[in-house]
């Protein structure tokens, strides 16, 4: 009884201590992800994930590091997995979606259209899952705007997810709504949509370029400046601002 007894205590203390070794990694890889150390969020999921074992946060949480090393492919497997494990998760489902996305841009259009549509799914059911998920409907509006009439694409539909977007993030719903009016050619309106976004947050320097390059393609050549001018106001590295400035004069 006593020989019973130790070896139960054995294996309890070796269970115990092997799930303290995985909380720890686990945590390790949740740092590695948010600071986005890419290369040790990679080394510490593989661990984690060998052998078709690991959690689906660990999958999740791979699949993240691996989309930030452009391994689009591997990325898709490990999200497709993290859903596999964890159910309804709208963070999973979007992220999904988005490495579908990536993944079908590096296929030719034939092999692409299939792979766009799944991830169409995602976002779907990312939205389903959480009605304010803000990256699902970005990833809806981004495929209804961008997809042929074929493929489902709707700027119909894409507005309504820019108006949910809007509704989460009225910043994000600006600058969506001026994507959509400059995929519709409307460019006023899209400078406008870039004025309303900067009017909440003035310190992102790729939109005062974004509204710099449409104001120079439409002729308001003084207010382009401006804008470039601010551009390297906020970032003076801003190597395309510094070449369009310069080609102002």
């Amino acid at each position: 009884m006593k020989r019973l007894i130790s070896v139960a205590v054995l294996v309890t203390v070796s269970v115990s201590a092997s799930a303290a070794g995985h909380a720890g990694e686990i945590d390790d890889l949740r740092n590695a992800v948010e600071t986005e150390d890419w290369a040790k969020a990679k080394s510490i999921g593989e661990a984690l994930t060998g052998a078709d074992g690991g959690s689906g946060e660990a999958y999740y949480l791979f699949g993240k590091a691996l989309i930030g090393l452009k391994e689009n492919e591997a990325a898709v497997a490990a999200l497709e997995k993290a859903n596999r494990l964890v159910k309804d998760n709208a963070d999973y489902l979007a992220d999904y979606g988005y490495a579908l996305i990536l993944r079908g841009q590096e296929m030719n259009m034939f092999q692409a259209g299939p792979v766009y549509m799944r991830a169409m799914d995602q976002y779907k059911a990312a939205v389903k899952a959480d009605p304010d998920h803000l990256g699902a409907h970005i990833g809806l509006s981004r495929y209804y705007m961008n997809a042929p009439a074929i493929g489902g694409g709707s700027m119909k539909k894409a507005k309504e997810h820019a108006a949910q977007i809007a509704r989460i993030n009225p910043y994000m719903g600006h600058l969506e709504a001026a994507l959509i009016a400059e995929k519709e050619k409307r460019f006023d309106d899209a400078i406008a949509a870039y004025d309303s976004a900067i009017a909440l947050k003035s310190d992102e320097a790729w939109v005062y370029f974004k509204r710099g390059t449409l104001q120079q393609a439409n002729g308001k050549v003084e207010d382009a400046r401006a804008s470039f001018e601010k551009t390297l106001a906020i970032d003076p590295d801003h190597s395309a601002a510094q070449a369009a400035l310069a080609g102002l004069e």
